[in-house]
């Protein structure tokens, strides 16, 4: 493998690791939204026993 070679494979790697972590954060911020959301249903149902106690 030529040193040009070496340098497009280390490149496309390099462009694979930034939309891997792209792609990371964006499954992040979705999760954080469930668990948001998991928290807010929680939260009610908690909060309604209240008055039937």
């Amino acid at each position: 493998m030529s040193n040009k070679e070496l340098q497009k494979e280390i490149l496309a790697l390099e462009n694979d690791v930034k939309q891997l972590e792209a792609t990371i954060d964006v499954i992040k911020q979705r999760i954080t939204h469930l668990k948001d959301i998991a928290w807010d249903r929680q939260s009610k149902k908690e909060s309604s026993q209240m008055y039937f106690l």
